[in-house]
């Protein structure tokens, strides 16, 4: 069969870019559809994208194709610091032909480890963060919206998203609960950390929070200093955005009132599906499944459950690391940390 030229690569949707293969310059594309897009939670190397049909276009190439259309209008992102259900809600708003959730595409998590190792960049970063933008906002039909969630390793690429003129939402959890949920995993916790904190270290914060500063730490402190230092990311751009274009999330009013939330993104987002259509995926089976682990039952009660039970085991030392952080971060409010709720606060929303 013969090759596709880099041309139909390029403008068709259904050749998914996958991977960023920097020894040979290319992009890599694997060929898919709407559909089997739209199943996967991950579309990184946990998706079994490389037994798909594979083209490679040069990075040049790519971007000299797509440098002079306009930035993609039906873009959204859904920004997030993990342990925030950001797999739900991309699957919940996953409404073809409305809306395409992309979860975690592993293209923009291999870009920002270029950024990082310095084999890219600042100004080759913006050029092909501009082409992948748009290679990932290419609408299986017209009218259709595309909304990415960006692992949060790929999180140093919001400062060129947001020249691209989308929408963002910024999920969280709060601090208390983000360190509960690294606990939950035990060593993976503990090895997310490490990796996550070198990362946004390197994107940013390392002269503030040196090795030596780093190794006064208990693992509580450190947890609590990622969420912050990955709020801080968010806060930092904010004001770029201008009015309209962003909302934060907190996770707790998510899951309090799934409804309500869905609809709020639908209008927020333009995405069109409408408040029948959201209201019955709010109140379907996937917010009474693991979104990760679809065979598995979980829901909001089972959530607070478990993080009841590990905070009583983690006792005063999550009190204290709490405490700590805050102190280190005196302007961001523990309760509300990022402006401009698409909900009100979950105290709101439980009442």
């Amino acid at each position: 069969m013969q090759a596709p030229s880099f041309e139909r690569v390029l403008d068709d949707p259904n050749w998914f870019p996958a991977d960023l293969d920097l020894e040979s310059g290319a992009i890599v594309f694997a060929e898919s559809n709407e559909s089997a897009l739209a199943k996967e939670a991950f579309l990184d190397d946990r998706w079994s994208w490389k037994r798909l049909p594979q083209a490679q276009v040069p990075v040049a190439a790519a971007v000299s194709h797509l440098a002079g259309r306009p930035a993609p209008s039906n873009l959204n992102f859904i920004w997030h610091g993990a342990f925030c259900c950001s797999t739900l809600l991309a699957q919940a708003l996953n409404v073809p032909p409305a809306n395409l959730s992309l979860c975690e595409p592993k293209l923009l998590v291999a870009l920002a480890m270029a950024r990082r190792s310095g084999r890219v960049d600042r100004a080759e970063l913006a050029s092909l963060s501009a082409t992948v933008f748009r290679l990932l906002a290419r609408p299986f039909a017209s009218g259709s919206k595309v909304t990415v969630k960006p692992s949060p390793a790929a999180n140093v690429l919001l400062e060129q998203a947001v020249d691209s003129g989308a929408r963002m939402l910024f999920l969280y959890s709060d601090c208390r609960s983000f360190i509960v949920s690294v606990t939950k995993l035990g060593t993976d916790g503990r090895r997310y950390v490490a990796q996550m904190l070198a990362n946004v270290l390197k994107d940013g914060a390392e002269s503030e929070w040196p090795d030596a500063r780093l190794r006064e730490l208990n693992l509580l402190q450190l947890t609590a200093l990622l969420w912050h230092l990955q709020i801080a990311g968010f806060r930092n751009v904010w004001p770029r955005l201008g009015a309209g274009r962003a909302r934060s999330l907190n996770c707790d009013a998510l899951l309090a009132d799934p409804s309500r939330a869905l609809c709020a993104l639908d209008r927020f987002f333009a995405l069109g599906a409408g408040e029948s259509r959201m209201n019955a995926i709010a109140e379907g089976p996937l917010f009474r499944r693991d979104a990760k682990s679809p065979n598995e039952t979980f829901d909001a009660a089972r959530r607070r459950q478990q993080h009841a039970e590990i905070s009583s085991k983690l006792g005063h030392a999550l009190d204290r690391a709490l405490t700590w952080a805050s102190d280190q971060f005196v302007a961001v409010a523990a309760d509300e940390p990022l402006p401009d709720p698409l909900l009100p606060s979950k105290e709101d929303c439980l009442a």
